[in-house]
Order: C-alpha cells, then structure tokens, then sequence
C-alpha cells in the first residue's frame, strides 16, 4: 500500500518531499519507457501533494515539440498541474523529455501563437513542409476535441473525481515511489492517502 510522507513528523520540508516524490515518478517512467499516461501520472502526484496539503489544479497543456526521428514539428495535447500562478509541472517523462517549442494553456493562446509565427515550418503527415499555422488549421478538430476532453477530465480530477485510465500502473508507480521514500533517512511515513489506499476507498 502506497504512502507519503506526514509532514508533522519529518526533518524534511514540504518542497523536498515534493520533489523527491516527482523525482522517483520520472525515474520509473523512465526505467520502464511509460507513453501516453499523462492522465495517471497527473492524477497521482495531484493525490500525492493532497496528501501534504498542498493544493493545485490539473490543466490541459499542448506542447509544439521537435521530434527527435526526424526533426519535424508536432502538436502535443497533454495535462499538467498548476501549482500557483507561474508554476506549472509535468510528472509525465515522456514530455519532459522532448524539445518544447511553446506551451499552451488555452486554445486561444495556441492558434494566436501560431498564427503570429507561421513562418515555422513544420512537415505534414505525407512529410512535406507546410506553414505552421495550415497544419493547425487542418487539424483543427482533431486538437480542439482532445482538447476539450482534456478540459472534462481536468474539471473531474479537481473536483475529487478519480480519474485512472490504468489502476495496475498507478498503482505500480505509487509502490515504487513509496519505496523510494522510505529510503530517505528521519522520515516517518504513516499517512496512506496515494494508490492502492486512496483507489480502494473509491470502490
């Protein structure tokens, strides 16, 4: 059963403990080369920084991010978490880890961006240049609908909703974390508020 720390009985302070727990979250990621769950992951540290009192909002993200294989552009729509006001953070690896042209937290910031630089030329699917903004225009509906999904999803998770697409991974992740956390020295963990403990209570 997944824990985090309780704070009222450890030498480390909160943003230590926040990191430490984001840390092994991309460690696993990586390690076992998780895709397409950014879902899970946001759910889970959200659960994770709850449990300690910390309050944040999950959002919808696109990232434009230059693919490694072949260098083309693409459009990414993803979640991450709202920490405050200039604070955002992404427990996903798999994005963390590519080349981010521009980040969006809105639909209309995204089309204004690319319509104010539409001299970047990205490849289409047949792998031809075209101009940045025709390439969101013809895939408009297709980045306006997940887009909205991802609204949904976000408003469900910040309304206590639990939110996981794949309870095995979550809770695999959570069992890595929390043995990773007990690893470090003057903690005492006896708050179960993550993994399996939290996605039982919701049955």
């Amino acid at each position: 059963m997944a824990a985090v720390l309780d704070l009222r009985n450890t030498t480390y302070n909160r943003e230590f403990i926040m990191a430490k727990i984001l840390e092994s979250m991309l460690k696993y990621q990586k390690k076992h080369n998780i895709k397409s769950k950014c879902m899970t992951n946001v759910q889970y540290y959200r659960d994770a920084l709850y449990g300690m009192g910390v309050m944040c909002k999950i959002k919808p993200t696109i990232y434009i991010t230059r693919r490694d294989t072949d260098n083309a552009l693409c459009f990414d729509i993803h979640m991450t978490i709202k920490l405050n006001d200039i604070l955002y953070i992404d427990p996903s690896f798999e994005f963390l880890s590519e080349e981010k042209i521009a980040i969006f937290h809105t639909i209309n910031d995204f089309m204004k961006y690319c319509k104010n630089n539409d001299n970047i030329r990205p490849l289409n699917n047949k792998g031809q240049e075209t101009s940045l903004y025709r390439s969101v225009q013809e895939n408009h509906v297709f980045v306006l609908k997940n887009f909205i999904n991802l609204v949904k999803v976000a408003e469900d998770i910040n309304n206590n909703k639990l939110c996981i697409t794949d309870k095995n991974y979550y809770n695999a992740q959570a069992d890595y974390v929390e043995n990773k956390m007990k690893n470090l020295k003057g903690t005492y963990i006896n708050q179960m508020i993550t993994s399996k403990a939290r996605f039982e209570r919701e049955l």
